[in-house]
C-alpha cells in the first residue's frame, strides 16, 4: 500500500504559484491548485481556511519574487535605470505574476503617487534619484514619476505579450526618456506642453523654441 503523502502549507502554495505563473491569476481555483498538487481539494483546504487565505499568501509570494528583480536592479550602476531594467524584466520573466501585482483592475482609481507608493519601493527610488541627478527630492519625485509611467507602459506590453525588448534596448530607451525630463526641468516648464489637442488649436513658436524652453 502506498505511503500516504503528507500536504504542507508550503506544497499548496507551491502549487498555487504554479497556477498563477501558468494561466494567470484569474484562474486560481481551488480544483485548480488541487489539479496541479496532483490531489483532491481536501489538502487545499486543511492547510488554509478559505481561498481568500491561499490568495493573500500568493500575492506575498509574488511579491518576494518581485522584490528580487528590483533588489538586482538596485545593486547595478546607476541603480534608478537598473532599476527600471529589472522592472521591465520582471513583466518579461514572469508575465502573469506582472499583471496580478500591477495590472489588476482596482476601482478606487489610483493617482500616479499611490501607485508608485504601492510599488514599494517609492522611499529608496526618490533617494536613488536625488542623489544620482543632485536635485532635491521634490523634482528626484517628479523624474521617478514620468520614469515609473514611461517603464510600466513597456512593461505592460510585456506583460500581454504584444511586444519584448533586450536589456540594450532597454537601457537605450530609458535613458533618452529619462534624459530628455531632466532636460526638460532645466529648461523651465513650456504652457504647450499642457495643450489638449483639438482642431482650433494654434501653435505659436518654432520647435527649438519649445525643445529650449522659450515660452510663448
Amino acid at each position: 500500500m502506498p505511503k500516504e503523502i503528507t500536504y504542507t502549507p508550503e506544497m499548496v502554495l507551491d502549487a498555487a504559484i504554479t497556477v498563477v505563473r501558468e494561466k494567470g491569476f484569474d484562474s486560481l481555483t481551488v480544483r485548480a491548485v488541487a489539479k496541479a498538487l496532483g490531489a483532491s481539494t481536501q489538502p487545499v483546504f486543511k492547510c488554509y481556511k478559505s481561498m481568500d487565505a491561499l490568495c493573500e499568501k500568493v500575492l506575498e509570494r509574488i511579491r518576494e519574487i518581485y522584490n528580487g528583480y528590483a533588489d538586482k536592479g538596485f545593486e547595478m550602476t546607476p541603480a534608478g535605470k537598473g532599476f527600471g531594467i529589472q522592472y521591465v524584466r520582471f513583466a518579461i520573466d514572469e508575465p502573469n505574476m506582472f499583471r496580478a501585482l500591477f495590472m489588476s483592475k482596482d476601482e478606487s482609481r489610483l493617482t500616479i503617487k499611490d501607485f508608485m507608493k504601492n510599488e514599494g519601493h517609492y522611499d529608496k527610488i526618490v533617494e536613488i534619484m536625488s542623489k544620482n541627478y543632485g536635485v532635491p527630492t521634490e523634482i528626484a519625485e517628479s523624474i521617478y514619476q514620468y520614469g515609473c509611467v514611461y517603464a510600466h507602459g513597456l512593461a505592460s506590453m510585456c506583460a500581454c505579450g504584444s511586444c519584448s525588448f533586450t536589456e540594450e534596448e532597454l537601457s537605450e530607451m530609458m535613458g533618452i526618456s529619462m534624459r530628455g525630463h531632466i532636460m526638460a526641468i532645466r529648461a523651465g516648464r513650456d504652457p504647450r506642453e499642457k495643450i489638449i489637442p483639438n482642431e482650433n488649436v494654434e501653435l505659436k513658436g518654432s520647435f527649438d523654441d519649445f525643445i529650449n524652453g522659450v515660452n510663448n
